[in-house]
């Protein structure tokens, strides 16, 4: 600090949250009562068929002490029997900017912006009738659920945990272990 103006503050980051001891739980807890929603088991209907679309499954998971993908399936699966299609969301924290050439063109607000996870959910009928007209198009997308916006279909997004990562890199395992060792879920 003594190498610091004098009129510096320093600003330091909340502690960590504790673990969540019964994360099936707390999970189920606030699926229950979703927000401006009915709960979710009255949003559903048994005899709907639906599609779990995942990212790359052939890359490495660490081993969890508690998994909670199985419980993020088990309530895409309840919200996807009203809803069609529904992928795991939750919101930006690092600021996004558009580039052109080599200058930044603008900032983009960020509040009506999310981050995309897998799984996503989709009644089959449906995807399967996004898939189609985007092959017969020509149209390619990385993102299934954006091959349903593209055939004019409406996706609904959940909010879930930051911990549900995206494992795509060195950078992204490096993160998921020391969520892991240090027993944040």
């Amino acid at each position: 600090i003594e190498r610091f103006p004098a009129d510096t503050r320093m600003v330091y980051a909340n502690p960590p949250f504790a673990p969540i001891g019964d994360y099936r739980r707390a999970v189920n807890a606030a699926l229950d009562s979703p927000i401006d929603a009915l709960p979710l088991e009255k949003q559903l209907a048994p005899s709907s068929r639906v599609t779990i679309a995942f990212d790359d499954p052939c890359l490495p998971v660490p081993l969890m002490l508690s998994d909670t993908r199985g419980v993020v399936i088990e309530e895409l699966l309840k919200i996807v029997q009203k809803d069609k299609a529904v992928i795991p969301v939750a919101r930006l924290k690092n600021t996004i900017k558009s580039i052109k050439g080599d200058y930044i063109e603008q900032t983009i607000p960020r509040h009506n912006l999310v981050q995309v996870f897998t799984p996503q959910v989709f009644a089959y009928r449906l995807i399967l009738a996004a898939y189609e007209r985007a092959y017969q198009e020509g149209y390619v997308s990385t993102d299934d659920s954006a091959l349903v916006e593209h055939n004019g279909g409406k996706v609904r997004y959940k909010f879930c945990s930051d911990l549900n990562l995206k494992i795509t890199d060195e950078v992204d395992l490096f993160f998921a272990r020391q969520i892991l060792d240090n027993n944040l879920i």
